[in-house]
């Protein structure tokens, strides 16, 4: 197994397993392509009922005084809530990063810890 599957392997595990809350958007759809157990823990969803959601839905915007758009800018945002399915807000720290998967194009990936 080459040191790319290994990679892959293992980040699939702490994606899965992980103590924080993480999903990936694709950015062209804004809609939710995955989310592990940890994020529908914290939104009180049942396993894979986040799938194709908006992430309109599920981020809550910012304050008005961040200029930055969350999905848009890499970066980490303090002012941040996830927004549970019972619309009840999460105060989270939302990390974003912008990856690009062959045969995916970009994609948004999103750790969330409360």
């Amino acid at each position: 197994m080459g040191s790319r599957a290994v990679a892959h392997a293992v980040f699939g595990v702490l994606f899965d397993v992980g103590a924080d809350a993480a999903f990936i958007v694709d950015p062209a759809r804004r809609r939710l392509l995955a989310a592990n157990a940890r994020l529908e823990d914290l939104l009180a969803a049942a396993p894979g009922s986040l799938l194709g959601l908006d992430a309109d839905q599920v981020i809550v915007a910012p304050s008005v005084d961040e200029p930055r758009p969350v999905l848009e800018v890499e970066g980490t945002y303090e002012d941040v809530a996830l927004r549970r399915l019972d619309g009840v807000p999460v105060a989270v720290t939302l990390t974003v990063s912008h990856v690009h998967l062959p045969g995916h194009g970009r994609l948004v990936a999103c750790l969330a810890r409360d």
